[in-house]
């Protein structure tokens, strides 16, 4: 194939059509890569784990505002990356664009099971935003 089109691309060019100037990303260094190439910067400082409300709220105060919350697939997921986004979401409210990359909750595996995918991930943020 001469041209390999992903869901991070697709995604860093939804977000660039939309003119945000600043992304927060809940995925894997990929997606970052894609939305950094197509000249969206991203929240670079990772949420302080374990979570510690107190300490949670420091670090938020000190980002800067998002215009995009994007979420793909995160092996590296936690409750304090999805109360960043929930928070970034609810903060931003409506100028603030929610973006999914893939909307599969899951995938096989060899023996049958179920593991969680990016659509699992969405669906967290999207409960613990209010947003959809």
């Amino acid at each position: 194939a001469e041209e390999v089109v992903t869901s991070g691309s697709t995604a860093a060019a939804a977000v660039v059509a939309s003119g945000v100037s600043h992304a927060f990303v809940v995925g894997e260094q990929g997606l970052r890569e894609e939305l950094q190439l197509a000249g969206v910067p991203t929240v670079l400082e990772s949420p302080p784990e374990p979570f510690d409300e107190c300490v949670f709220r420091s670090w938020a105060e000190t980002l800067p505002s998002v215009g995009a919350v994007v979420v793909g697939h995160d092996e590296a997921f936690s409750y304090t990356k999805l109360a960043a986004a929930s928070m970034l979401l609810q903060r931003g409210s409506d100028a603030c664009i929610f973006i999914g990359t893939n909307p599969d909750t899951g995938n096989r595996d060899v023996a049958g099971y179920l593991v969680p995918e990016a659509g699992s991930i969405i669906a967290a943020v999207e409960a613990a935003s209010g947003r959809d």
